[in-house]
């Protein structure tokens, strides 16, 4: 009786702490949404266009939403492929607040700010311009290994 409870503790404990920290203690909104140095702009689009561009724009960086609420906020992680002096659990987080119809605010914010940085000039260039399709992500060259 004592061997099978051992196996599937260890086995909880297993899956719990291989896909990282952030499946085992969640993501934080709240913390992610009160930094101050955040990227902030208007932008003259309904909050479900900006929200489902947004969406577009991540899956095709692979990066991967933890958390979301639709229209409200997502909470993006796996962002070293387009970003690669961040690790895999660095999180981003993209607000979504509709000022009045038609008229949606967009604020970026990560702990990693440069991250923040090169995330909202692509993401803002992204919406307002409405192109159909993403811009090409290019390693800033500050990045680039040297090999």
């Amino acid at each position: 009786m004592r061997t099978p409870l051992i196996k599937f503790l260890a086995v909880i404990v297993m899956v719990a702490l291989l896909p990282g920290c952030a499946v085992l203690f969640g993501t934080n909104v709240r913390a992610l949404s009160e930094i101050k140095e955040g990227h902030v702009k208007v932008f003259d689009k309904d909050v479900s266009y900006c929200y489902e561009r947004t969406r577009f724009l991540l899956t095709k960086w692979d990066a991967v939403a933890y958390d979301k609420i639709r229209n409200e906020y997502i909470v993006v992680m796996e962002l070293e492929n387009i970003f690669p002096s961040c690790i895999n659990t660095t999180e981003l987080g993209i607000f979504f607040t509709e000022i009045e119809p038609h008229k949606t605010e967009v604020k970026v914010t990560s702990l990693n700010y440069n991250l923040s940085k090169y995330v909202s000039n692509k993401l803002f260039y992204y919406l307002e311009h409405g192109e159909k399709r993403p811009p090409v992500v290019s390693t800033p060259a500050a990045w680039k290994p040297d090999y």
